[in-house]
């Protein structure tokens, strides 16, 4: 686990994007290409603890036009996750109700939904909407996530704790 102050990060899957949180809730986006202070988002006053991004499955220009924009998720410590556009920098939903803090974020391969773990139980919930859409009875600490890359299945870690046993659930 990182201490308190630390930074998080990520970067984009196509590599032009780094994202970083800190401890006063800062999220920052720059590109990877040049060193400039980035995009920061208000994402409020709790430490980020972690980050996910995805293209946006959403996303028309005016005239019709597909738009590949990103998505970033930022889970925080007090549970709560932020699903922000980057472009726009607004946040596109927020998702509320997990307990306690994010451990790890993972968008599905076509972008929605979201996956979510950290203490207790996993969550996957609707970019769209920030609407939860299934609770894992897996409950435990969940330091990890991941889906298939048909986006059918999720593997979630975990450790031994609330007298559960450790290893990974599909």
């Amino acid at each position: 686990m990182r201490r308190q102050g630390e930074a998080r990060g990520g970067v984009s899957p196509d590599k032009a994007l780094l994202a970083t949180g800190d401890g006063t809730g800062t999220l920052t986006v720059r590109p990877l290409t040049q060193i400039d202070q980035g995009t920061r988002l208000p994402a409020g006053r709790l430490r980020v603890s972690c980050l996910a991004f995805t293209r946006d499955p959403v996303r028309r220009h005016k005239d019709g036009r597909d738009v590949s924009g990103w998505l970033l998720a930022a889970g925080a410590a007090g549970g709560g996750i932020t699903i922000w556009d980057v472009e726009r920098k607004v946040p596109r939903a927020q998702c509320l109700g997990s307990n306690y803090e994010v451990h790890c974020l993972a968008f599905s391969p076509d972008g929605s939904p979201l996956a979510s773990a950290g203490r207790y139980a996993p969550r996957v919930w609707d970019v769209a909407t920030g609407r939860l859409l299934l609770t894992s009875h897996y409950r435990t600490t969940n330091p990890g996530l991941a889906f298939s890359p048909d986006g059918q299945f999720l593997a979630v870690s975990g450790l031994p704790s609330f007298g559960s046993r450790d290893g990974v659930e599909v």
